[in-house]
C-alpha cells in the first residue's frame, strides 16, 4: 500500500482554503457550541497561552524533530486564531521522557504551561504526582469523543486527566524501491525475510511489539495475565507461541530487534531496513529521507488474527498555574480543538492522524495512508487495555520489557519467559 498514487495527490491547500472558508462563515456558531456548558455572548478577551507539545522521542531532539511536532498542531491553531485574532500561543516541545521533571520545576517557580499535548499514559502519570489539573468533560462533548480514548485517561468521579484530541495508529512503514508490497501476514514477514535479503525491523518495547500477539492469538491471553486474572492451559499455551515467533524471527539474519522505535525509524530513514512497525507520527521525518519510497499498510495478520496495534492518544492536560483568565482560553482553545469541522480539518490537512472525535472520522478512500490508519484503529480496538494496564504501575512496562528481552536473545526459553510474564505482578 503506498502512500498515495501518482497523479493522485490529494490536493491539500485546496482542502485547507475550503475548511478555512467554513470556518470563518460559522465563527459565531462555534464560539457558541464549542464552549460547553456555558456558552457565552461575546468573543473573551485576548491573552497569551503557553503551550507544551510532548515528543515521544528518547533521542534529543532536532529542528527537524521540533517542526514536526509543531506541523501537526499547525492548521489547529490558524483555525483558533481566525476566530480568536487576540489570543497569542507560544509553544515549546519537550522530551515526554524529561516532561516530569521539567513540569515539576516549572510548577513550583509557578511558571507551567497552561496546556500540554502528551499521550494518554504520560497524563495519568502527571495526574499521579498532582502536576496537573484534573477536567470535566461535558456530556455533549463525551457523546462525541472515542470511548477507547476517554477510558486510558478516565479517573474517578467522572473526572479525566485530559482530553483526547488525536490518536496515532501503529502501521507498517517501508521502502518500496526495496519491498514492493508490505508482508500481509506475520508467515509472509517470516517467508520474506528468509528468502529475500530484505531486511526488517522490530524493537523490544512491549508497546511495539503487541501488535504481533493479536496475528499469534495471544493478545486476550496477555492483557488476563497483566490483570492478574486466572489463566486456562490454552492461554498459557498462546502466550508461548508468541514468545516463540519472537524467538525464532530473531534467528534470522535479515531481522533485527532495536532498543527502541527512534533505532527503527533513523535506520529506516538512512535505508539500512526494508520494513518497520511505526507511528504515523513519524510519517512527515520519513518522507523527507524517503521521498516517494516511503510507503505504508497495516501491520500483518496471522493464524490467530488480525494484529493488536496500539493507537498513541494525545490528550490536552492543564497546568496548575494557569490564572482563571488562561484557564477560560485554554478550555476555549481545547473545546475548538475536539469540534468535529476543526478535527476534520486538522486529519485532512496532514493525512497522518485521525480524530479522538468519531464524528470527524474520515471515509475510507479518503488516502491510502488514512485506510491504513483506519484498519489498524480497527484492528486495535483493545490496544486502550493493555496501554492503561501499563500505564496504571510505572515498573510493569519494565519488567515485561526484560522478560522479552531475555526470551528473544535466548536467555529465557518461551516456557520460561512466559512463567515470568504471568507471575511478574508478584516479583
Amino acid at each position: 500500500m503506498v502512500m498515495h498514487r501518482r497523479g493522485q495527490t490529494p490536493n491539500i491547500q485546496g482542502i485547507r482554503q475550503r475548511l478555512r472558508a467554513l470556518l470563518a462563515t460559522l465563527g459565531a456558531v462555534l464560539a457558541l457550541s464549542i464552549t460547553g456548558c456555558q456558552p457565552r455572548l461575546s468573543t473573551p478577551e485576548g491573552g497569551t497561552l503557553h503551550v507544551l507539545i510532548g515528543n515521544p522521542s528518547n533521542e534529543a531532539l532536532t529542528a527537524e524533530m521540533v517542526e514536526t511536532s509543531l506541523g501537526e498542531f499547525r492548521s489547529l491553531i490558524e483555525g483558533f486564531r481566525e476566530l480568536h485574532p487576540e489570543v497569542t500561543i507560544t509553544f515549546t516541545v519537550l522530551q515526554e521522557s524529561r516532561l516530569m521533571d521539567e513540569l515539576q520545576r516549572r510548577t513550583n517557580a509557578g511558571l507551567a504551561p497552561d496546556l500540554m499535548m502528551v499521550s494518554a499514559a504520560r497524563a495519568l502519570q502527571l495526574d499521579r504526582h498532582k502536576l496537573i489539573r484534573e477536567v470535566s468533560i461535558p456530556a455533549e462533548q463525551l457523546e462525541q469523543l472515542s470511548m477507547e480514548g476517554l477510558a486510558r485517561v478516565e479517573l474517578v468521579g467522572h473526572r479525566y486527566a485530559g482530553v483526547p484530541v488525536l490518536e496515532e495508529p501503529q502501521i507498517a512503514c517501508f521502502n518500496r524501491s526495496r519491498l514492493p508490497a508490505a508482508p500481509a501476514t506475520v508467515e509472509d514477514l517470516s517467508r520474506i525475510a528468509e528468502t529475500t535479503g530484505r531486511t526488517f525491523g522490530l524493537t523490544v518495547d512491549p508497546t511495539q511489539l503487541f501488535w504481533s500477539a493479536g496475528s499469534l492469538g495471544a493478545r486476550e491471553a496477555i492483557l488476563k495475565a497483566l490483570d492478574r486474572k486466572p489463566l486456562t492451559a490454552d492461554d498459557k499455551s498462546k502466550i508461548t507461541t508468541w514468545l516463540r515467533w519472537l524467538q525464532t524471527l530473531n534467528l534470522k539474519q535479515q531481522v533485527s530487534f532495536l532498543p527502541d522505535k527512534d533505532h527503527l525509524v533513523d535506520r529506516l530513514a538512512r535505508q539500512e531496513l526494508d520494513w518497520i512497525p511505526c507511528r504515523c507520527g513519524n510519517i512527515a521525518r520519513l518522507k523527507l529521507h524517503l521521498g516517494d519510497r516511503l510507503a505504508v499498510a497495516p501491520l500483518p495478520s496471522g493464524p490467530g488474527g488480525p494484529a493488536s496495534p496500539i493507537t498513541r492518544q494525545l490528550v490536552w492536560t492543564f497546568g496548575l498555574n494557569s490564572s482563571p483568565h488562561q484557564q477560560e482560553l485554554a478550555d476555549d482553545l481545547v473545546r475548538f480543538s475536539i469540534n468535529p469541522l476543526a478535527q476534520s480539518s486538522l486529519t485532512l490537512s496532514t493525512l497522518e492522524l485521525l480524530p479522538a472525535n468519531r464524528l470527524a472520522l474520515p471515509s475510507a478512500g479518503s488516502s491510502e495512508t488514512l485506510d491504513a490508519l483506519l484498519q489498524s484503529q480497527k484492528d486495535g480496538s483493545t490496544g486502550h487495555l493493555f496501554s492503561r494496564l501499563m500505564a496504571d504501575k510505572e515498573d510493569r512496562l519494565q519488567k515485561m520489557g526484560r522478560i522479552l528481552v531475555a526470551v528473544i536473545f535466548q536467555e529465557l526459553t518461551p516456557e520460561q519467559g512466559t512463567a515470568r510474564l504471568i507471575r511478574m505482578e508478584a516479583d
